[in-house]
Protein backbone atom coordinates (compact mmCIF):
# COMPACT_ATOMS: atom_id res chain seq x y z
CA UNK A 1 0.00 0.00 0.00
CA UNK A 2 1.40 3.55 -0.72
CA UNK A 3 0.16 6.80 1.05
CA UNK A 4 1.28 9.90 -0.31
CA UNK A 5 0.79 13.21 2.08
CA UNK A 6 1.31 16.47 1.06
CA UNK A 7 0.35 20.03 2.79
CA UNK A 8 1.71 23.48 1.10
CA UNK A 9 0.60 26.96 2.09
CA UNK A 10 1.24 30.42 1.84
CA UNK A 11 0.38 33.37 4.44
CA UNK A 12 1.23 36.73 5.14
CA UNK A 13 1.13 37.41 8.84
CA UNK A 14 2.08 40.26 11.09
CA UNK A 15 5.75 40.48 12.04
CA UNK A 16 6.68 38.39 14.84
CA UNK A 17 8.15 39.71 18.45
CA UNK A 18 10.88 38.19 19.58
CA UNK A 19 10.05 36.50 23.19
CA UNK A 20 12.15 35.40 25.78
CA UNK A 21 9.60 33.45 28.07
CA UNK A 22 9.89 29.72 28.06
CA UNK A 23 7.08 26.99 27.16
CA UNK A 24 5.11 29.04 25.57
CA UNK A 25 1.83 27.52 24.03
CA UNK A 26 -0.39 29.08 21.56
CA UNK A 27 -2.89 25.70 21.02
CA UNK A 28 -5.17 26.38 24.64
CA UNK A 29 -6.30 29.84 23.22
CA UNK A 30 -5.33 30.67 19.92
CA UNK A 31 -3.13 33.18 21.45
CA UNK A 32 0.45 32.74 22.86
CA UNK A 33 0.66 33.02 26.52
CA UNK A 34 2.77 30.43 28.87
CA UNK A 35 2.01 27.13 29.65
CA UNK A 36 1.22 28.16 33.72
CA UNK A 37 -0.97 31.23 32.84
CA UNK A 38 -3.60 28.93 30.63
CA UNK A 39 -6.60 26.80 32.14
CA UNK A 40 -6.32 23.73 30.21
CA UNK A 41 -3.58 20.87 30.67
CA UNK A 42 -0.80 21.61 28.51
CA UNK A 43 2.50 19.69 27.91
CA UNK A 44 5.21 21.21 25.56
CA UNK A 45 8.08 18.66 24.19
CA UNK A 46 10.75 20.46 22.82
CA UNK A 47 13.32 18.74 19.86
CA UNK A 48 15.93 18.04 22.56
CA UNK A 49 13.47 16.04 24.45
CA UNK A 50 12.58 14.28 21.18
CA UNK A 51 15.96 13.15 20.84
CA UNK A 52 16.72 12.46 24.37
CA UNK A 53 13.69 10.26 24.25
CA UNK A 54 14.89 7.74 21.52
CA UNK A 55 11.62 7.02 20.17
CA UNK A 56 11.51 5.32 16.61
CA UNK A 57 8.86 7.05 15.36
CA UNK A 58 5.85 9.84 16.58
CA UNK A 59 3.72 7.97 18.05
CA UNK A 60 6.15 5.87 20.55
CA UNK A 61 6.60 9.38 21.56
CA UNK A 62 3.32 10.20 22.12
CA UNK A 63 1.89 7.04 24.17
CA UNK A 64 4.44 8.74 27.10
CA UNK A 65 2.45 11.63 27.78
CA UNK A 66 -0.74 11.09 29.75
CA UNK A 67 -3.87 10.87 28.64
CA UNK A 68 -2.85 9.71 24.96
CA UNK A 69 -2.79 6.17 23.69
CA UNK A 70 -3.52 4.90 20.63
CA UNK A 71 -4.54 1.78 18.16
CA UNK A 72 -2.73 -0.04 15.89
CA UNK A 73 -3.75 -2.14 13.18
CA UNK A 74 -0.36 -3.90 12.59
CA UNK A 75 3.35 -2.78 12.70
CA UNK A 76 5.01 0.67 11.67
CA UNK A 77 3.12 2.37 9.10
CA UNK A 78 0.03 0.68 9.71
CA UNK A 79 -3.44 2.54 9.83
CA UNK A 80 -3.78 4.46 13.23
CA UNK A 81 -6.28 5.74 15.53
CA UNK A 82 -4.82 7.82 18.53
CA UNK A 83 -7.82 8.98 21.76
CA UNK A 84 -6.99 11.64 24.02
CA UNK A 85 -8.94 11.03 27.43
CA UNK A 86 -11.10 8.67 25.96
CA UNK A 87 -12.47 10.60 23.52
CA UNK A 88 -12.65 9.32 19.58
CA UNK A 89 -10.11 9.83 17.31
CA UNK A 90 -12.02 12.43 15.23
CA UNK A 91 -12.42 14.64 17.96
CA UNK A 92 -8.59 15.29 18.80
CA UNK A 93 -7.78 18.11 16.29
CA UNK A 94 -4.06 18.06 14.75
CA UNK A 95 -2.10 21.10 13.68
CA UNK A 96 0.87 20.79 11.42
CA UNK A 97 2.34 24.58 11.52
CA UNK A 98 -1.06 26.01 12.46
CA UNK A 99 -2.64 24.09 9.43
CA UNK A 100 -5.59 21.40 10.38
CA UNK A 101 -4.11 17.99 8.75
CA UNK A 102 -7.48 15.98 8.96
CA UNK A 103 -8.72 13.78 6.21
CA UNK A 104 -12.06 15.75 4.63
CA UNK A 105 -13.55 12.19 4.32
CA UNK A 106 -12.80 10.69 7.37
CA UNK A 107 -11.45 13.22 9.87
CA UNK A 108 -8.45 10.95 10.33
CA UNK A 109 -4.64 12.00 10.49
CA UNK A 110 -1.84 9.73 9.26
CA UNK A 111 -0.01 10.70 11.95
CA UNK A 112 1.60 7.18 11.03
CA UNK A 113 3.51 8.54 8.39
CA UNK A 114 4.95 11.77 10.22
CA UNK A 115 8.60 11.14 11.17
CA UNK A 116 10.40 12.72 13.92
CA UNK A 117 13.02 14.20 11.85
CA UNK A 118 10.37 16.49 10.60
CA UNK A 119 9.23 17.51 14.17
CA UNK A 120 10.79 20.62 16.28
CA UNK A 121 8.17 21.11 18.59
CA UNK A 122 4.48 18.92 19.95
CA UNK A 123 2.18 20.85 22.08
CA UNK A 124 -0.87 18.82 23.63
CA UNK A 125 -3.76 20.57 25.23
CA UNK A 126 -5.93 18.18 26.95
CA UNK A 127 -9.94 18.71 27.75
CA UNK A 128 -12.34 20.39 25.63
CA UNK A 129 -10.92 23.14 23.03
CA UNK A 130 -14.17 23.46 20.71
CA UNK A 131 -14.83 27.26 21.76
CA UNK A 132 -11.48 27.99 19.82
CA UNK A 133 -11.00 25.43 17.42
CA UNK A 134 -14.45 23.75 16.93
CA UNK A 135 -15.93 20.57 17.66
CA UNK A 136 -13.10 18.67 16.12
CA UNK A 137 -11.14 19.50 18.97
CA UNK A 138 -13.95 18.14 21.35
CA UNK A 139 -10.72 16.05 22.87
CA UNK A 140 -8.13 18.55 22.91
CA UNK A 141 -5.83 19.79 20.37
CA UNK A 142 -2.19 18.18 19.13
CA UNK A 143 0.36 20.87 17.38
CA UNK A 144 3.12 19.85 15.40
CA UNK A 145 5.25 22.83 14.74
CA UNK A 146 7.87 21.15 11.97
CA UNK A 147 11.72 21.81 12.13
CA UNK A 148 13.66 24.96 10.39
CA UNK A 149 17.27 24.11 11.02
CA UNK A 150 19.55 27.01 10.63
CA UNK A 151 22.78 25.78 8.82
CA UNK A 152 23.74 22.37 8.28
CA UNK A 153 22.71 19.25 9.93
CA UNK A 154 22.48 15.52 9.80
CA UNK A 155 20.97 12.66 11.45
CA UNK A 156 21.43 8.67 11.23
CA UNK A 157 19.27 6.50 12.90
CA UNK A 158 20.01 2.59 13.34
CA UNK A 159 17.52 0.01 15.20
CA UNK A 160 16.73 -3.46 15.19
CA UNK A 161 14.61 -5.28 12.35
CA UNK A 162 16.85 -3.40 9.72
CA UNK A 163 15.94 -0.07 10.58
CA UNK A 164 17.90 2.49 8.95
CA UNK A 165 16.75 6.64 8.93
CA UNK A 166 18.68 9.36 7.41
CA UNK A 167 17.93 12.69 7.23
CA UNK A 168 19.41 16.22 6.19
CA UNK A 169 18.96 19.40 5.99
CA UNK A 170 20.42 23.07 6.06
CA UNK A 171 18.75 26.54 6.68
CA UNK A 172 19.42 30.28 6.63
CA UNK A 173 17.98 32.90 9.13
CA UNK A 174 18.34 36.77 8.08
CA UNK A 175 16.50 39.71 9.72
CA UNK A 176 14.68 40.46 6.09
CA UNK A 177 13.97 36.23 5.72
CA UNK A 178 14.53 32.65 6.58
CA UNK A 179 14.92 29.94 4.19
CA UNK A 180 15.13 26.02 4.96
CA UNK A 181 14.98 22.03 3.72
CA UNK A 182 14.88 19.06 5.13
CA UNK A 183 14.99 15.65 3.31
CA UNK A 184 14.98 12.06 4.44
CA UNK A 185 13.90 8.63 4.11
CA UNK A 186 13.86 5.93 6.78
CA UNK A 187 13.36 2.14 5.84
CA UNK A 188 12.53 -0.76 7.83
CA UNK A 189 12.13 -4.47 7.41
CA UNK A 190 9.53 -5.12 9.68
CA UNK A 191 7.98 -8.01 10.81
CA UNK A 192 5.45 -10.46 10.61
CA UNK A 193 2.13 -9.54 12.04
CA UNK A 194 0.35 -12.61 11.83
CA UNK A 195 0.94 -15.55 13.83
CA UNK A 196 1.48 -19.65 13.59
CA UNK A 197 -1.73 -20.26 15.47
CA UNK A 198 -3.78 -17.90 13.74
CA UNK A 199 -6.77 -18.42 11.49
CA UNK A 200 -3.83 -17.78 8.68
CA UNK A 201 -0.07 -17.33 8.89
CA UNK A 202 2.14 -15.30 6.61
CA UNK A 203 5.57 -15.78 7.50
CA UNK A 204 7.36 -13.23 5.67
CA UNK A 205 8.30 -9.75 7.10
CA UNK A 206 6.20 -6.58 6.65
CA UNK A 207 8.23 -3.62 5.91
CA UNK A 208 7.71 0.38 5.33
CA UNK A 209 9.59 2.45 3.66
CA UNK A 210 9.10 6.73 4.22
CA UNK A 211 10.81 9.27 2.17
CA UNK A 212 10.01 12.91 3.04
CA UNK A 213 10.78 16.95 2.95
CA UNK A 214 10.22 20.02 4.00
CA UNK A 215 10.41 24.02 2.99
CA UNK A 216 10.11 26.97 4.40
CA UNK A 217 10.55 29.87 3.38
CA UNK A 218 9.69 33.71 4.37
CA UNK A 219 10.69 37.13 3.52
CA UNK A 220 9.67 40.59 5.55
CA UNK A 221 7.55 42.83 3.85
CA UNK A 222 8.04 45.88 6.09
CA UNK A 223 5.36 45.12 8.87
CA UNK A 224 4.07 41.95 7.41
CA UNK A 225 5.97 38.36 6.56
CA UNK A 226 5.14 36.62 3.63
CA UNK A 227 5.41 32.95 4.45
CA UNK A 228 5.54 29.35 2.17
CA UNK A 229 5.71 26.10 3.87
CA UNK A 230 5.88 22.32 2.48
CA UNK A 231 5.64 19.26 3.68
CA UNK A 232 5.67 16.08 1.46
CA UNK A 233 5.50 13.00 2.55
CA UNK A 234 5.23 9.21 0.62
CA UNK A 235 4.69 5.86 2.22
CA UNK A 236 5.07 2.58 1.45
CA UNK A 237 3.47 -0.05 3.76
CA UNK A 238 3.65 -3.98 3.81
CA UNK A 239 0.61 -6.05 5.47
CA UNK A 240 -0.83 -9.56 5.40
CA UNK A 241 -4.03 -10.27 4.32
CA UNK A 242 -6.41 -12.65 5.86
Amino acid sequence: MSVILAAAWLAATPAATPDTLDAITVSASRRAQPVRETLASVSVIERAQIDRSQASDLLELLRREVGLDFARTGGTGQTTSLFLRGTNSNHLLVLIDGIRVASSNTGAVALEHLPLAQIERIEIVRGPRASYWGSDAIGGVLAITTRQPEGPEAALRVGSEGRLGLSAGWGVRQADGHFSLTVGGEDYDGFSAQTPDGFAYDPDDDGYRRRHLSLHAGRQLGSQQLSLSVLALRAETEFDQG
